[in-house]
């Protein structure tokens, strides 16, 4: 029993007349009071703690002085020092940030919704996010990509018109379409750059030509065929002239005299008649000219070296 217990002059216990120790008790009844107090001190910790989360879910319009900008020169250093002691309780309500509990600074009109803060000149105050970033523009932004965008306009064809060529022998690739020429074409093309490839076959006469064209939407462009029609030529000897020769146009052979009705690209040329082997006449030369749809006529005479040229065209 505790009334048993008694200390001898140095603070020490002795054993009663039952002979128990009267520390060794003390100290068990102080251990029994010790999980009680910690979990009294936890308890507290839990309720201080969801408090305190309950004011920044729920409490609109409170503000963390520590994420608001405010600049000490305009609004002053060490208001509390200098408040007078007959502050009314509505400035007793402004916290350290000299902000009211909407977030609006004293004689100011809030411009914002709950929990916006504003500046003294009626501007919103800049609210950071733990990282230090603003965190009002990530709001704006946020209803910036929210909003609808008109859909992009729709990309019209363009029109190109080819007309028909003078030979129906006559065709035109574009891409890996090819198109003849015997009738006019109208195509409807996507804008950009083509390449359009002419070709012409006749039987002994062939030519090609390429054409660039820029075709922009909605755009109408009228192209003309590049391929002119062949210009004819004969080749002869005069009659009082027995002598033959063979005939070169330029590099090309055209065979021997007489040559009659050869197609020939439009152009400037030079023609030259060189005699057969063994005879002794030198050969002879002179510059044409074909025109597109024309013909020439050329009389030659090897022993005297003469050339005519007479334009047979209609």
């Amino acid at each position: 029993a505790l009334h048993d217990v008694e200390l001898d002059g140095t603070g020490e216990s002795r054993l009663t007349p039952h002979g128990i120790d009267a520390s060794r008790i003390l100290r068990r009844r102080q251990f029994q009071w010790a999980p009680w107090a910690a979990g009294v001190v936890v308890l507290a910790a839990l309720v201080l703690a969801g408090w305190t989360y309950f004011l920044k879910s729920h409490g609109a319009g409170v503000v963390d002085s520590d994420s608001i900008l405010l600049d000490a020169g305009e609004n002053g250093e060490g208001n509390s020092a200098n408040q007078d002691p007959g502050t009314t309780n509505s400035e007793e309500a402004l916290g350290s940030n000299g902000l009211s509990a909407d977030g609006t600074a004293p004689g100011s009109e809030s411009t914002g919704g709950p929990g916006v803060p504003v500046g003294p000149e009626g501007g919103d105050v800049a609210v950071l996010d733990g990282s230090g970033n603003d965190a009002t523009s990530g709001a704006e932004g946020a209803g910036a990509e929210g909003e609808e965008t008109d859909p992009p306009a729709a990309i019209l064809p363009a029109h190109l018109h080819i007309p028909a060529a003078w030979s129906p022998s006559m065709s035109v690739a574009i891409g890996n379409k090819t198109y003849t020429l015997d009738g006019a074409r109208d195509l409807e093309l996507s804008p950009g750059t083509y390449t359009l490839n002419y070709r012409l076959q006749l039987e002994g006469y062939s030519d090609s030509a390429r054409q660039t064209v820029n075709l922009a939407s909605e755009e109408k462009v009228t192209v003309r065929v590049p391929i002119q029609r062949p210009g004819l030529i004969d080749v002869q000897p005069r009659l009082s002239s027995p002598q033959k020769g063979y005939v070169y146009l330029g590099r090309e052979l055209l065979g021997p005299s007489p040559v009659r009705g050869r197609q020939i690209k439009p152009g400037t040329y030079t023609l030259r008649v060189v005699p057969d082997l063994g005879d002794d006449q030198v050969s002879i030369e002179t510059p044409v000219t074909l025109t597109a749809g024309g013909k020439l006529i050329v009389t030659f005479d090897l022993g005297s070296g003469d050339m005519i040229l007479r334009d047979a065209s209609d």
